[in-house]
């Protein structure tokens, strides 16, 4: 799997792969998978962008197409959607987010067991929890749960 050292704004137009931006002060996060669809989906071969959510980031929520000069449009469902343009921003200008301490995290897989790391602490110790030992016998969260806790400061908790 690829990793990135830094991302920029340039990134958005050719990484594909998963990125978690991480606040440390709040200890939110949100995943964001980047991919090309296959010719034969309903993506027909263009580049998109999906939050990643859920159980083991199960679903995704497919919200916006790069378009080949890295413009960024969102869906029309998503037009009017304050959350998601908040995205698209920490996305498109990762600079001015990083300058108020927002950590990008890149697409990583467990030294293991060779599943996506996805969770900021997985991501720094590259071990999943099962595969580090910290596996609970607690019930999974519901959906969106774990990912209520706002990334940064200004946004309502999501």
């Amino acid at each position: 799997m690829k990793t990135m050292e830094t991302y920029t704004s340039k990134s958005l137009q050719t990484f594909n792969g998963h990125v978690t931006i991480y606040n440390p002060e709040t200890g939110g996060h949100r995943t964001f998978e980047i991919k090309t669809g296959a010719v034969d989906s309903w993506a027909k071969g263009r580049r998109f962008i999906s939050l990643k959510t859920g159980p083991n980031y199960g679903d995704n929520t497919a919200f916006a197409f790069i378009w080949m000069d890295g413009t960024v449009k969102l869906f029309k469902k998503f037009e009017f959607s304050s959350e998601y343009h908040a995205y698209l921003r920490m996305l498109q200008i990762p600079e001015q987010y990083m300058a108020r301490g927002l950590e990008y995290k890149f697409e990583t897989t467990c030294r293991k067991c060779n599943r996506p790391l996805t969770v900021p602490s997985s991501i720094d110790r590259g071990l999943g929890p099962v595969c580090a030992g910290e596996a609970t016998d607690k019930p999974a969260p519901k959906p969106g749960d774990a990912h209520r806790r706002p990334i940064y400061k200004t946004h309502r908790a999501w």
